[in-house]
């Protein structure tokens, strides 16, 4: 095949009908004026009486002239390339192919083949035979690895990401193909690197570095599937001086695309339809009475009631507000931005988990979330904290040598 490396089945070339093909002929000795491929279905030349675009093609290179010939042409269709067609040193390369329809008894989903035979006549002499399998035509995609391909930006921020995985398409058929991506209102926002890049038959490719362009989103989870489509045979492939129609398979899924518009690290929780946002930390990490600022989120169109509960945790300030002059809140949204919550809180006692429950009411629907809290030991100040080896052995030595000097005074005494 044209810009292909030679493809083999059962030991024998491959031919695909209906797209260009280089049949190389070397010959050392020079002295012929014609040399003639005849190529037939089957082993044996059908009759000129029978002969037809699903049986019997000729071409010849007429070496004093250096013209490149479809001997036989069908319905004014020629089958050979002659601007492709050409002669290095000894070696004679015939661009030529044969109707995209030349092959019968197809089995519809699988790539059939028929036995043809390529004869080659240098003048009237035959000068070899060669059997070669001439296939359908047909095109087909086949993906693997990466369902999803996750992404995660800030809210109402125009950023880049990279995708945390990749996906693999194969070409489950016998002509390359370039594919391409769509993915409906975020096809602007995706980038596939190399996407426009050939796969060849029979083999496959990875598709990895997937960016993401962000607008400016407000906070929440979209998702898509998209569709990868063959897209298109390369260019130079298909026969073009003859009628050849390609019947394409339909296109595939693509992974799907997931997009995370929130803080980082932050649990998304959305309700109802979207409407609004609630964005948490799930799970932290406190020493035993240390305090800190905890931050919650909330975003999207609604009025959200939002009360505060504790395990095995204080709570001491909403805002900047004592937990006692601070009643349960209610919350105005919009999409326009995001209402943020401040907490302070305080870890009360090491190796027992701590919770923070936040009950929202909207219209009438209550949800509880909660932060989950490890509290570990209190942090030690510097004096309190151990000492080393090194340090052991200086004080054992010290003593050593206060000891060692007393004794040896009180003995110098007596």
């Amino acid at each position: 095949m044209v810009n292909e490396s030679e493809r083999t089945r059962f030991n024998n070339p491959v031919m695909v009908a209906g797209i260009w093909h280089y049949i190389n002929v070397s010959i050392d000795a020079q002295d012929f004026q014609d040399l003639i491929l005849k190529f037939h279905s089957g082993t044996s030349i059908p009759n000129e009486a029978n002969r037809d675009e699903t049986n019997y093609y000729e071409w010849k290179y007429d070496k004093n002239n250096q013209l490149w010939l479809d001997m036989k042409e069908y319905s004014g269709y020629v089958y050979i390339n002659n601007e492709s067609s050409q002669t290095i040193a000894n070696t004679y390369s015939f661009c030529v192919g044969i109707n995209s329809n030349a092959i019968s008894n197809l089995i519809k989903g699988e790539i059939e083949y028929n036995n043809w035979t390529l004869k080659v006549y240098k003048d009237q002499t035959l000068l070899t035979s060669q059997v070669i399998l001439v296939e359908e035509p047909v095109t087909g995609l086949a993906k693997s690895h990466g369902d999803i391909l996750k992404f995660y930006v800030e809210p109402f921020t125009i950023m880049t990401d990279v995708a945390d995985d990749y996906f693999k398409i194969e070409n489950t058929g016998n002509i390359p193909l370039v594919i391409s991506v769509d993915y409906a209102e975020y096809s602007d926002n995706i980038y596939v690197p190399e996407l426009n890049t050939k796969i060849p038959a029979d083999q496959s490719k990875s598709f990895d570095g997937i960016l993401l362009q962000s607008e400016s989103w407000k906070p929440g989870t979209l998702k898509k599937t998209g569709l990868i489509t063959q897209g298109r045979i390369p260019e130079g492939y298909i026969i073009t001086t003859a009628n050849i129609v390609f019947e394409t398979s339909p296109g595939i899924n693509s992974p799907d695309i997931e997009i995370s518009v929130g803080r980082y690290d932050y649990e998304i929780q959305e309700w109802p339809d979207n409407d609004i946002v609630f964005q948490y930390e799930k799970e932290l990490e406190l020493k035993e009475g240390k305090v800190t600022d905890i931050y919650i989120y909330i975003s999207g169109n609604g009025i959200v009631q939002l009360n505060f509960r504790t395990d095995n945790i204080s709570i001491l300030k909403v805002f900047d507000e004592s937990v006692a002059d601070t009643p349960p809140l209610t919350i105005s949204s919009n999409d326009d931005s995001e209402h943020e919550v401040k907490l302070r809180v305080k870890a009360l006692k090491e190796d027992i988990t701590s919770y923070i429950y936040y009950d929202l009411e909207i219209e009438d629907n209550v949800r509880t979330l909660k932060t989950t809290i490890q509290v570990g030991p209190p942090e030690k100040s510097k004096g309190e904290e151990p000492m080393n080896m090194t340090q052991i052995i200086l004080i054992v030595m010290i003593i050593a040598l206060v000891v060692g000097y007393m004794v040896y005074s009180r003995i110098g005494y007596y």
